[in-house]
């Protein structure tokens, strides 16, 4: 399973896996930790983060994800924007992604994308069939 959690409103909270700079009593800068472990190809989320009606967020993700048998890593560093408008989530635009792999490595799928039906940005990887593959991320999200 993997470890997330994020019940921020927004407005000044963050959760044991979170740093918050708070600024004038309005939180502006959120940075989210989350870790999860694949052993096949099935999607996985890594971590899910509420985007309240009328919020907007410019997102930085970095993500590692490593084979200890066989020492095959992946990294991508995913720079993008996404907003609740009037209960529509959506990514703005097109995200930039910056990905560095070991041939091992080249099918293993990171996935960032806005789940309308729950209001979150999502993080999901995709490992491959018997492979133990460790997963980190790190969200910074900055709201104005």
């Amino acid at each position: 399973m993997p470890v997330k959690t994020d019940t921020n409103t927004g407005i000044g909270a963050a959760a044991a896996d979170q740093l918050s700079l708070i600024t004038g009593g309005v939180e502006a800068n959120r940075i989210t930790a989350a870790t999860v472990q694949t052993t096949d190809a099935t999607q996985t989320e890594i971590v899910a983060i509420a985007v309240a009606s009328g919020e907007g967020y410019g997102f930085r993700i970095n993500i590692i994800g490593t084979e200890d048998s066989t020492g095959d890593t992946v990294f991508e560093n995913i720079f993008g924007a996404i907003r609740n408008q009037g209960g529509t989530t959506a990514l703005v635009g097109s995200s930039i992604v910056d990905r560095t792999d070991d041939a091992g490595a080249s099918t293993w799928v990171i996935t960032v994308a806005a789940d309308d039906t729950s209001d979150e940005l999502t993080v999901d990887v995709t490992g491959e069939a018997a492979h133990t593959i460790d997963w980190k991320v790190s969200v910074e999200l900055l709201n104005v």
